[in-house]
């Protein structure tokens, strides 16, 4: 899926990837006073090419990462998120939910962890949960084809065909 991130910049101007998990350059190249502009060639990722033994070490060790991560700075809802993919990653669901939660606690207005966390109720077998949270996250930001999706499966599996079609049709508006 698409991803917007600084992948070329000047080398040997000071310029560093920062934080544990999911690195970025980007405070630093703003300390350095350089801006950032989208450039129109794609740059493909292919992890999951790699043997799924090495997928699942490297997930292992993102998770651990995430937990110091989590450990490290409590009061930041991201830590949790990122903490919580991982383990939804790692097949972890319910370790996924707890941080979930413990980011919605930290920003309960969130639209993006509410999305996680309804995907990771579907995917714990509680429907009518996770319809609530993701019924939640369009509510807040009713912009975003994947909710929209997401809300529409846990529809199809509760029964509701017509709710269901509704969001798939609204997903498909936002995303052809």
């Amino acid at each position: 899926f698409p991803s917007a991130k600084v992948r070329l910049f000047p080398n040997g101007r000071g310029i560093r990837f920062e934080g544990a998990v999911h690195e970025l350059v980007n405070a630093s190249l703003s300390r350095q006073g350089l801006g950032v502009a989208d450039c129109p060639i794609p740059i493909h990722h292919y992890p999951l090419l790699r043997s799924p033994e090495r997928v699942r070490r490297k997930r292992e060790m993102y998770a651990e990462l995430g937990r110091r991560k989590a450990a490290e700075c409590p009061d930041d809802p991201k830590a949790f998120l990122e903490l919580g993919t991982q383990y939804a990653e790692l097949g972890r669901i319910q370790e996924a939910i707890r941080a979930y939660r413990e980011a919605l606690r930290l920003a309960p207005q969130d639209a993006g962890i509410l999305r996680q966390m309804g995907t990771a109720l579907h995917l714990a077998g509680r429907p009518a949960e996770a319809e609530r949270a993701l019924e939640l996250s369009v509510r807040l930001d009713p912009s975003r084809a994947e909710t929209w999706r997401n809300l529409g499966v846990v529809r199809g599996v509760r029964g509701n065909w017509p709710g269901a079609v509704d969001c798939f049709r609204r997903s498909l508006s936002l995303n052809p």
